[in-house]
Parts: structure tokens; sequence; C-alpha cells
């Protein structure tokens, strides 16, 4: 039988805590917001560019006060898609992949759109349909 100290067990506890609480959002990828789903839902439809009714959910998500900053910056990105994100675009796009802060799916999406070429790859859109779940 394994002897565990009471401190040695603290520590385990304190331990599973503080993943639990520091870690959780990237162990789990926490819940998607509306904004992620339906911008990962264009994006597997996409093919060189949203159509018109799309252009207008995306603008929608641009005026949103429950978007988060990096999904106003996704969604006027993939609106300005044309093939493939302008160079402008891009910049934005890395500057949310190197923000720590940005949510598994979020930075999912900015390197979708980053790397982009017409339409998402078959890996992409294993992604993309993980985010719509």
């Amino acid at each position: 039988m394994i002897k565990v100290r009471a401190h040695g067990v603290l520590n385990i506890v304190m331990f599973v805590f503080l993943a639990l609480v520091f870690g959780g959002s990237i162990a789990f990828a926490g819940p998607k917001s509306d904004a992620v789903k339906t911008m990962a839902e264009i994006m597997l439809r996409l093919n060189h560019h949203p159509s018109g009714s799309e252009m207008e959910v995306l603008r929608k998500i641009t005026k949103s006060e429950s978007a988060s900053k990096h999904e106003l910056v996704l969604a006027s990105v993939l609106m300005n898609l044309e093939h493939k994100a302008s160079s402008a675009d891009k910049k934005k796009l890395k500057a949310i992949l190197d923000d720590q802060s940005a949510s598994h799916a979020v930075h999912d999406i900015a390197s979708i759109l980053a790397s982009l070429n017409h339409k998402p790859s078959g890996g992409d859109k294993k992604k993309l349909q993980k985010l719509i779940q």
C-alpha cells in the first residue's frame, strides 16, 4: 500500500484546481460564441468569398455589442475576403494569433483565414466542423 502524506495530497489537489482554473480554457477550449459558430458555418460553405446573405450576417456580427474584439476583426476580415485575405488583413490575423488571450476557437478561425486560398482545406474543414458543434 502506498502512503501519501497529507502535504502530498494537498499539493495534488492544489495542482488540479489551478490547472482547471488557469488552464481550463486551453484544455477544454471553452464554450464557443454564436459569432464563432456562425463564422465557422460560413467558412465551411466558402468558395472564393462569402455570399450576399452571408455578408449581411457578417455585417451584423461587426455591429454586435456581444462579439469580442477578436470576433469583430475576424468578421471584418471574412467580409473583405476575395479568394484570400489581403496583406492588411493578414497583419490583423497575425495580431490575433500572437495574442495569448485569444480563445482557441478564435485562434483556429484566424489561422484558417490567414492561410486560406479560395476555400478551406480538408483539415481546416475538420477544425471548422468542431467549432460548430
